[in-house]
């Protein structure tokens, strides 16, 4: 038989488990729902992600487009350069939001409600 402050600290750790998946589960639903945009050339090409980086949309300005060999590498180039741009947002908007969530909810949460101040440590 376990004695009570074993019992405690075993529901606190499931609890604290339940916390971090649900922290985990409600940052992935934000950043599927974030839209990001990025452009290159001056706006010639407009890339849209999700904040799991997941593409979205590529809208390119018609007057970029032409059959000349130069002006298709030019364009291959921008909605490349346009694309990296939106998966780096997306990168660090998926880690801000996966920051925020499990400091909102996990161990940190849990210090804070015991009132343990927690900002020496920039949380």
């Amino acid at each position: 038989m376990r004695n009570p402050l074993e019992q405690l600290a075993m529901s606190q750790l499931g609890n604290l488990q339940r916390s971090l998946v649900e922290a985990a589960e409600e940052a992935q639903r934000e950043l599927r729902n974030t839209k990001l945009e990025a452009s290159s050339g001056g706006g010639a090409v407009r890339v849209t992600a999700n904040g799991l980086g997941e593409l979205i949309d590529v809208k390119l300005d018609p007057n970029v487009i032409t059959a000349e060999e130069d002006q298709v590498a030019l364009l291959e180039a921008l909605i490349a350069d346009a694309v990296r741009n939106v998966m780096e947002l997306a990168s660090q908007r998926a880690a801000q939001v996966r920051q925020e969530k499990l400091k909102a909810s996990g161990p940190f949460a849990m210090l804070e409600q015991m009132g343990i101040d927690l900002s020496a440590f920039g949380t």
